[in-house]
């Protein structure tokens, strides 16, 4: 639905079945007749917090989206609405890690989640069929985590946002390394600029063993002038051409997402 977030007061006024039908009849702008063969509703939660004391950051996800938040305030949109508005306490960053604030409390370390964080993880080898210790370690990535992440298994496609230390260029040129068939372009989306790499439907890779998702439409912004960048990503591959109506849901629900977001800078 276009622009949901901004217009929560006015979504908030609607009565009943107002709403339910408001949603529905956005939303078929970007679904083919028929598209709902997954358990996806119509339906968003909207997601909003102070960001580095200089932005407020907006953006819708679906309900049961798999978001990850702390201090959060959940205020329900409506009885015949089945989201929620959550408002999240203040994310900022200090002494080289990002942290959420909570009052009269120790600020919440979630550096996991917007930065690269390294640790040393021991290595093993097998031996006699029994695995040991080989006394080394390695330097392993335990930060850059998704924010929100979701999958189906039965049409093969992952939902995940990011939101991470990490300017575009950095962006660009790892996802151009890691999807070489991709193709970039600049998107202009409800005031934001926003950069989307995309493959092309009919050169979606086979469905990795047993997994879902694969490089079908990833986008990326910077968070204002803060160094972080939001990312949204939808998952496909050529087991998610097979569930056609699942897969223009998916679509839909993805383009939502990107209209929804706001980066407001604060007075």
């Amino acid at each position: 639905m276009k622009k949901i977030a901004t217009g929560l007061i006015a979504t908030l006024a609607l009565n009943g079945c107002g709403i339910k039908q408001a949603i529905q009849s956005n939303d078929h702008r970007y679904l083919t007749p028929g598209a709902l063969d997954v358990p996806l509703s119509s339906f968003y939660n909207t997601y909003t917090f102070k960001f580095m004391d200089r932005y407020r950051v907006t953006y819708d996800g679906p309900v049961d989206g798999g978001c990850r938040y702390h201090g959060v305030t959940q205020v329900p949109k409506g009885a015949s609405y089945e989201g929620s508005i959550y408002k999240i306490r203040d994310i900022f960053e200090e002494g080289g890690k990002t942290w959420q604030r909570f009052e009269g409390m120790t600020p919440l370390d979630l550096s996991s989640y917007f930065r690269s964080v390294k640790a040393m993880q021991p290595l093993y080898k097998v031996v006699n069929g029994v695995e040991k210790r080989t006394g080394e370690e390695e330097e392993v990535e335990v930060g850059l985590q998704s924010t929100c992440f979701q999958s189906w298994y039965e049409s093969g496609h992952t939902l995940i946002v990011r939101m991470h230390k990490r300017d575009i260029d950095r962006w660009r040129a790892q996802w151009s390394t890691y999807n070489p068939r991709g193709r970039w372009s600049m998107q202009h989306v409800e005031g934001n600029d926003w950069w989307l790499l995309a493959n092309d439907e009919d050169a979606l890779l086979p469905a990795p063993p047993g997994g879902t998702g694969g490089w079908f439409q990833s986008w990326v912004m910077p968070i204002g002038d803060t160094g972080y960048s939001m990312s949204i990503q939808l998952g496909a591959n050529q087991k998610s051409l097979q569930s056609p109506k699942a897969h223009e849901q998916m679509k839909a629900t993805l383009r939502h997402m990107v209209e929804s977001v706001k980066i407001e800078a604060l007075p």
